[in-house]
């Protein structure tokens, strides 16, 4: 069963807390086997925490009573939704790892799905998964997720390919919104 979680919008005394929180989270990316890639954190710095953070149309965090137990960045992929097309980028998104395998990330999932579509009038989401990260992808397809591209981790895409510990890439995942059916496509 769901935790009872409430969420809110993130402020900027929030971001210290949410770049250790998705730099915990995305730990198990670092190294150069199984489902790592990489030698660096997810955010290098709190200087790059903060570009993505300010940048983003909203950045949610989930609450579990006052503890921040998750979170997740809405960016809008170009200079601003007029360009978008109606979609909107999802990542990071990250659970606190002690917590994680109890539907906290289903749950902000959901959550990002009903802002995206009822608050930024998104009419379908994407997110970008690192191939090595296949343990990910059935978690996703879970809820409608399909793929829909694949292109290098490298800069030019705007990815910081610095400390990566062996060749990547990204496998992008979209999911139409138009339905405010959420429920997942397959059982859990």
């Amino acid at each position: 069963s769901l935790a009872p979680l409430a969420f809110r919008r993130a402020e900027a005394a929030d971001f210290p807390t949410l770049e250790t929180l998705v730099n915990a989270a995305y730990q198990v990316e670092t190294g150069n086997t199984g489902v790592a890639f990489k030698n660096a954190n997810r955010f290098v710095d709190s200087a790059a925490a903060e570009k993505c953070f300010n940048g983003a149309e909203c950045v949610l965090v989930a609450l579990e009573g006052e503890q921040i137990v998750g979170t997740a960045v809405l960016q809008v992929p170009t200079s601003g939704a007029e360009d978008s097309n109606g979609t909107i980028l999802l990542g990071p998104i990250a659970v606190d790892p002690t917590l994680q395998k109890r539907g906290l990330g289903k749950a902000i999932l959901l959550e990002c799905f009903r802002v995206a579509r009822e608050e930024l009038r998104m009419s379908r989401i994407e997110i970008g998964v690192i191939n090595h990260r296949s343990d990910l992808f059935p978690f996703y397809e879970h809820f409608g997720f399909v793929k829909c591209d694949e292109h290098p981790f490298e800069a030019k895409y705007g990815y910081d390919e610095s400390g990566t510990t062996r060749p990547a890439s990204v496998i992008v995942m979209r999911r139409e919104l138009a339905a405010a059916d959420d429920t997942p496509t397959t059982p859990v």
